[in-house]
């Protein structure tokens, strides 16, 4: 699984993501059968799908993959845990891309409020979900 995941990251940077789809789609089903469904890297791989096929323009996969991997997160962390934070974010980014107004809101608002309490007003990802949602209003 970490070698397709390696490659698949490869891939990526290149810009082929086709090919890194398919790599992550590989490591994703080692990481199934030998982790469970519900495992972290399980989920880092939901977001790494989510975002090959979001560089794709493939914005309903990627919404998609970026909603499996926050499922896991909402399990396995904490309800202030940044990467919370980053899986809200990405989910109302496409859903902001899709011109789903209320959707891109509500992910982005909870990613803010995270960000806001753990990384403080001036961080950059705080600022950067601020930014995402005046420019939806």
């Amino acid at each position: 699984a970490t070698t397709y995941n390696n490659g698949a990251g490869a891939y990526s940077r290149k810009g082929d993501y086709d090919k890194a789809v398919n790599y992550y789609e590989k490591c994703l089903a080692i990481e199934l059968k030998t982790l469970g469904p519900k495992h972290p890297d399980v989920a880092i791989t939901y977001n790494n799908l989510g975002s090959a096929y979001e560089k794709k323009g493939t914005h309903d996969k990627a919404v998609g993959y970026y909603e499996k991997c926050l499922a896991i997160e909402l399990e396995t962390l904490d309800s202030d845990d940044p990467d919370l934070a980053s899986s809200h974010y990405n989910v109302g980014k496409v859903y902001a891309k899709r011109k789903n107004k209320e959707k891109a809101l509500e992910h982005l608002l909870k990613a803010k409020k995270i960000w806001f309490k753990k990384l403080g007003p001036e961080d950059p990802y705080t600022k950067n979900a601020q930014a995402m949602i005046d420019g939806l209003k």
